[in-house]
């Protein structure tokens, strides 16, 4: 019991210890090396901006978060309707699935300078470019979810009389 106390004790105090001594030469550094501010401010001075600034941050978060929760919203309703149909026919399959693996070839980063050019400034590019970076991994994992049943569910499914399609 004792024992078990002890490396609670160790499992919060190593990390909170790391953290202090992370912050400690972040200060240093800041200091000795006379960084300016706006390439790496004091640490000190982070939760008195985040204060000040609290209105103006939220504001901006809750944007941020629509634009991340609609395109991940997108990816999900998109990914799981594509990712039937290709799992449905083997066709989709052949035509579809090489342009899905393609579409990761190329860096967000060099694809959201196009986004803007195409759709503006707005809410829509951000949209866009978080329904992209969803897409692939649900797409891609549903597909292999949906080959991949454990034998034991496919003999429940065929043993309740289930139909090819509600297979």
């Amino acid at each position: 019991m004792k024992n078990r106390r002890y490396e609670t004790l160790l499992n919060i105090i190593y990390p909170i210890g790391f953290l202090v001594l992370v912050v400690l030469i972040w200060y240093l550094v800041v200091r000795i090396f006379q960084i300016p501010v706006y390439i790496l401010p004091n640490p000190f001075d982070i939760p008195a901006n985040l204060i000040h600034n609290f209105q103006n941050l939220m504001r901006h978060t809750s944007v941020t978060l629509y634009e991340t929760f609609m395109g991940l919203l997108l990816s999900i309703v998109f990914g799981v309707l594509i990712s039937n149909m290709i799992v449905m026919s083997k066709t989709l399959d052949k035509t579809l699935t090489p342009f899905i693996i393609l579409s990761q070839s190329f860096p967000k980063t060099a694809i959201a300078p196009l986004m803007v050019i195409w759709f503006g400034y707005g809410v829509l590019p951000k949209i866009v470019m978080s329904f992209l970076i969803g897409f692939f991994p649900i797409t891609m994992n549903m597909i292999m979810g949906l080959r991949s049943p454990s034998p034991e569910m496919m003999d429940l499914i065929k043993s309740m009389s289930a139909t090819r399609k509600q297979i």
